[in-house]
């Protein structure tokens, strides 16, 4: 549960630093001209932001229950080898 509190506190904090600092920075993509050069599925960036962060977690998640299946099924598969 920490965790997910660990995540939200960094995902308020960095969607904050992006809204006060993104045009100082350079950061404010929302505002240039569509054409071809530049053309993306996102409707804006904040709609992107917040997919891909939500997309890490879960990829991540995904990949520790894969991980723990296959090292499981080998380590079964040791084991009866030994028996």
């Amino acid at each position: 549960m920490i965790f997910i509190g660990i995540y939200v506190i960094g995902y308020l904090l960095t969607l904050l630093f992006l809204v006060v600092f993104g045009k100082k920075l350079g950061i404010d993509y929302d505002n240039r001209p569509r054409d071809y050069s530049n053309m993306e599925d996102w409707d804006s960036d904040a709609r992107a932001y917040t997919a891909f962060s939500f997309a890490w977690p879960v990829m991540w998640c995904g990949g520790f229950i894969y991980v723990s299946a296959k090292s499981l099924v080998w380590f079964t598969k040791f084991l009866m080898g030994k028996l």
